[in-house]
């Protein structure tokens, strides 16, 4: 990103690295004949990862109070936003779980 780019053009420059095999993006893989296995693995981790922790990490924290010691305990993030966060997960919560049951064998690594 530099100064002179708009929103618009760097949203674009992402959404040109978002593809169905993003290692092809990576320095030395750029080759898809030589590296198609491994952008099978790459893109199984890159899924898994994605839904740890853009999806399941963030409904964590808004669903997470605060340590504090009063009766005044209150949301990490604001309630609306929580409120959204939450719902918005349940509207795709059937698909996280088919997507964490498919690639369980990745958990841990």
């Amino acid at each position: 990103w530099s100064p002179v780019q708009t929103i618009g053009s760097t949203l674009l420059s992402i959404q040109s690295l978002m593809n169905s095999a993003p290692i092809h993006n990576e320095p030395g893989f750029e080759d898809r004949h030589q590296h198609g296995e491994k952008s099978k693995h790459y893109n199984q981790y890159i899924r898994h990862e994605t839904i740890r922790v853009a999806v399941l990490e963030i409904v964590h924290i808004a669903m997470k109070k605060s340590n504090d010691e009063g009766k005044n305990k209150h949301y990490l993030l604001p309630l609306k936003l929580a409120e959204t966060i939450s719902d918005s997960f349940l509207d795709i919560a059937e698909i996280v779980k088919y997507i964490c049951d498919e690639y369980s064998f990745l958990d841990g690594r």
